[in-house]
């Protein structure tokens, strides 16, 4: 190889690792308020980009982009709560267009919402909907951004061993485990290898809206981690998605099928999702991924 082509391979490869940045809200926010010329675009379903946006965003696919004479810089946006499709899509578009400077926006809407950005939401009670991840997506899309998800181990805690049961006073209930839950513990960082494991709960942290208030004109924000839950089927997921939306922390997906569909490597069978038992009959059109459940929330 001359030393003419390496340069020219160092520049290339330079390029699309700058197109490949990903703008955190708070920079993103400093752009818009500087009126810096941003082309947003929204790759999420139709009815959702309908629903709530980005200031002046508009809605297209990754391969539409790629067609259209785009120029100066763009930054695409996902939900921020599954596979990083904005990430992908900011390679397509810088590779097909050299007139671009293309950028994903850290955590996507999702994000967005949670530092208080702008959206064109209207007020009002609002369905919640809760993003579900296939196996599928965990052991393949995903892994490409292990580094900003963290898994978050829901099931109960591991049973006490007899002697230390009996030790502490305990009797002997502890053998009186039911049958069902008699399977091997099952390792998650052995299953799902490259990702970050953690059986606590993300803690309270600041209410939507005040991470905006508080940030320092020009300071990159920390964007939180995609947390998605693992349970072992007994709805534990689905409480702890809502309690954390509480708290605003919207970056939350659950593994469809929790332990169970790791246990089965992902092979079809009937899939909990939502409050009861349903399938993907409970998705609302065009939000792949997602399930409506009873509750509401206001949007202030």
């Amino acid at each position: 190889m001359n030393s003419h082509t390496l340069i020219s391979l160092i520049v290339a490869l330079g390029a699309v690792g700058a197109a490949c940045a990903a703008v955190t809200p708070a920079e993103l926010r400093d752009r818009l308020a500087r009126g810096d010329r941003v082309t947003l675009i929204d790759l999420r379903p139709r009815d959702a980009y309908e629903a709530s946006t980005l200031p002046n965003a508009i809605r297209m696919t990754a391969r539409e982009a790629t067609q259209k004479p785009l120029t100066g810089e763009v930054i695409f946006f996902d939900d921020g709560t599954g596979p990083n499709l904005a990430r992908r899509a900011a390679a397509q578009l810088a590779e097909a267009n050299s007139n671009v400077s293309a950028d994903a926006l850290a955590g996507g809407y999702a994000a967005w919402c949670d530092a208080g950005g702008q959206t064109s939401e209207a007020k009002g009670l609002r369905p919640t909907l809760t993003r579900y991840v296939s196996y599928q997506e965990v052991t393949g899309d995903m892994t490409e951004d292990a580094a900003d998800i963290v898994l978050v181990d829901l099931r109960p805690a591991p049973p006490r061993a007899p002697a230390a049961a009996l030790a502490a006073g305990e009797g002997t209930e502890a053998s009186a485990t039911p049958a069902a839950t008699a399977l091997p513990r099952l390792d998650l960082a052995s299953e799902l290898p490259g990702y970050s494991i953690t059986r606590t709960i993300p803690g309270t942290r600041p209410q939507r809206g005040m991470l905006a208030a508080t940030a320092t004109p020009g300071e990159a924000q920390t964007v939180p981690p995609l947390y998605v839950l693992i349970d072992a089927g007994d709805g534990t997921a689905e409480r702890t998605a809502q309690t954390l939306r509480a708290a605003g922390i919207s970056r939350v997906a659950i593994l469809a099928g929790g332990e169970t569909i790791i246990r089965r490597k992902g092979e079809p069978g009937l899939l909990r999702r939502g409050p009861g038992t349903g399938l993907t009959d409970d998705a609302p059109a065009g939000n792949a991924g997602f399930a409506t459940v009873i509750q509401q929330e206001e949007q202030p």
